[in-house]
């Protein structure tokens, strides 16, 4: 059992890190030629390409020089031109990218991101659409923790409907998904280069201050001040290596957005409550390209290490009394939230509601030689995460024959 399961483990973790592996090398970026890296001044042929725009010339260059694959996405390339069409685009990105480039007129899963001066920004997933423009940034921000997250929403929910600003759009009104923004302006679109250049983060504990505002000619924004060093450290990493030329503030204000109001409307009727003074540790950060593709980021070694530290302890426990549960009391445990444990003593305290005290007898009998199957099970994976599907695996092996 000890060596189907070790093996299983690894299994898992090799062939996951294969298929990312896959996936890395096979995404593209996608550059649109007429009107988005060549000048376009009307059809004149198949032939014919404008001269090239260089601020576009220099993000194509740039992803190339980082190893990304980039192809030319054009109608050029269907139709019946295809042909003259392709030979033009060759000759074109030859003499001013230095290269030949894949050309395509189609996309598949692959493609990471196309820049085209026709498109319109979509926020994945909410169905809000936004014209891409020069000023939509990337930026570089941390969530809310759950419990934090739903007390700034009680004080969002406050606002009168009738103080909001709204333009239809769906980017102003409440701000129904509280952060704290750590850098905005960002022009980096490869999230793992960002990540890269990042390295691991700051980590700190963070506290709310007052209500404020700023103002805006169309709009004031009411904001929930928050207050920590962690906050200007995170801040001054991300500008020193990653760098943000879209952001036009010289200070740094660290804030979570509550709602957009009309210009005019009385905020000191808006209480900060029992929020004032809440701290908590700041999330780790995440970064945000303009196609809204998030990345989060690495967390301090030092205490990623110090966290890895305790997670065996009850990840251990917690599979060393797997073998031994009945298979309801299994179910119960994978349910009570061994996957998504964040740290051991949730995995223990998950592990705590389903054992019955009628079982601790024979626990404590099979505890050391589960141990020591487990030990080995978690140097292979070296990662939490994994051990759900261990979970099921002993599940299988505990119930085969029907002994429990």
């Amino acid at each position: 059992m000890a060596t189907l399961l070790h093996r299983h483990i690894v299994a898992i973790n090799q062939s996951m890190q294969k298929a990312a592996a896959r996936e890395a090398e096979n995404e593209w970026y996608g550059f649109d030629l007429d009107g988005t890296l060549a000048e376009y001044k009307g059809w004149r042929g198949p032939g014919h390409i404008g001269k090239p725009i260089e601020a576009v010339v220099t993000k194509v260059k740039g992803l190339l020089e980082d190893g990304k694959t980039v192809k030319i996405f054009t109608a050029r390339a269907s139709g019946d031109n295809g042909n003259v069409g392709r030979r033009a685009v060759t000759a074109w990105c030859k003499e001013h990218l230095g290269q030949s480039l894949p050309i395509t007129c189609k996309k598949d899963r692959h493609c990471k991101m196309l820049f085209d001066d026709r498109a319109t920004s979509v926020k994945k997933n909410k169905g809000i659409m936004k014209a891409a423009a020069q000023s939509d940034w990337g930026w570089m921000f941390a969530g809310l923790p759950g419990d934090v997250a739903d007390k700034v929403l009680k004080l969002t929910e406050s606002i009168d409907e009738d103080d909001l600003y709204t333009d239809g759009s769906g980017d102003y009104g409440k701000e129904l998904e509280p952060h704290i923004t750590l850098l905005y302006g960002i022009d980096e679109e490869d999230g793992d280069l960002v990540k890269e250049k990042m390295g691991p983060t700051p980590t700190g504990d963070v506290s709310f201050g007052g209500l404020s505002t700023f103002d805006n000619p169309k709009y004031q924004v009411l904001k929930l001040d928050i207050k920590g060093k962690v906050l200007q450290e995170v801040h001054d990493q991300a500008m020193d290596k990653v760098g943000a030329p879209g952001n036009t503030h010289p200070e740094y204000h660290p804030h979570t957005t509550i709602a957009y109001l009309k210009p005019g409307v009385d905020v000191s009727k808006y209480a900060i409550g029992d929020l004032k003074g809440v701290s908590f540790g700041l999330p780790v950060p995440v970064f945000e390209n303009r196609a809204r593709e998030e990345t989060v980021m690495d967390e301090n070694q030092k205490e990623a290490t110090a966290t890895k530290a305790t997670m065996p302890i009850g990840m251990l426990a917690g599979l060393a009394l797997a073998a031994s549960m009945p298979k309801s009391d299994l179910d119960a445990y994978l349910r009570a939230g061994l996957h998504g444990a964040a740290s051991g003593s949730q995995a223990g305290a998950a592990v705590d509601k389903v054992i019955h005290p009628e079982d601790e007898a024979e626990i404590e009998k099979r505890k050391a030689k589960q141990r020591r199957l487990l030990a080995s099970t978690y140097a292979a994976t070296q990662d939490p995460l994994q051990l759900a599907s261990t979970l099921k695996l002993a599940r299988k092996l505990t119930t085969k024959g029907g002994s429990h």
